[in-house]
């Protein structure tokens, strides 16, 4: 969802003129066992229920409830999917992954993905690929490529296509 084209079906409301909120509902990619909430939106859903509760219209009882979207795990290593699909289900993530890059560019046209996590060489289709398919076709899903083949060319060439962010394997967890 966007802000684009809201003032065509409303008007601009000052703080002042709201109400407090009954219920507020919050996006996210993951949510800890806490309540904290991580991924995109995250930060800027923190900071508005912020200023929201500053100013009185959010207070400790007002409910607020999370939307987990989901992540995308690519790797045509089982071991390697396997150990990811894991960690980040641990982490509370929503997690979809397959061996394939065919699987991954399918599952695109399938469900929304706010992360794609995907390792750069795999047989047949591969991170590039699927980085080039996620942009075309979810250009707001962040793409994070994965390799045990990092070069500073390749990194490079990642980021001018549109990766989120590029990792040597091995990695470590809070990278």
């Amino acid at each position: 969802a966007t802000s684009e084209g809201a003032m065509q079906y409303g008007k601009r409301v000052d703080w002042q003129e709201m109400q407090p909120y009954d219920l507020v509902v919050v996006g996210c990619v993951a949510v800890t066992g806490q309540g904290g909430r991580t991924g995109k939106g995250a930060g800027f859903a923190d900071l508005e229920l912020g200023i929201m509760r500053v100013v009185g219209l959010v207070t400790p009882a007002t409910p607020v409830v999370t939307t987990v979207h989901e992540l995308q795990v690519v790797d045509d290593e089982r071991v390697a999917l396997k150990n990811l699909e894991y960690i980040m289900k641990k982490e509370g993530y929503e997690v979809v992954s397959t061996q394939s890059g065919a699987n991954a560019i399918r599952y695109l046209d399938e469900q929304q993905f706010d992360v794609v996590l995907t390792d750069m060489r795999m047989e047949k289709v591969d991170g590039m690929q699927v980085l080039k398919k996620c942009r075309e076709r979810q250009p707001d899903t962040e793409v994070i490529m994965i390799t045990g083949y990092a070069t500073l060319e390749a990194a490079v060439e990642t980021m001018k296509h549109g990766a989120f962010s590029y990792i040597a394997k091995p990695f470590k967890l809070d990278e």
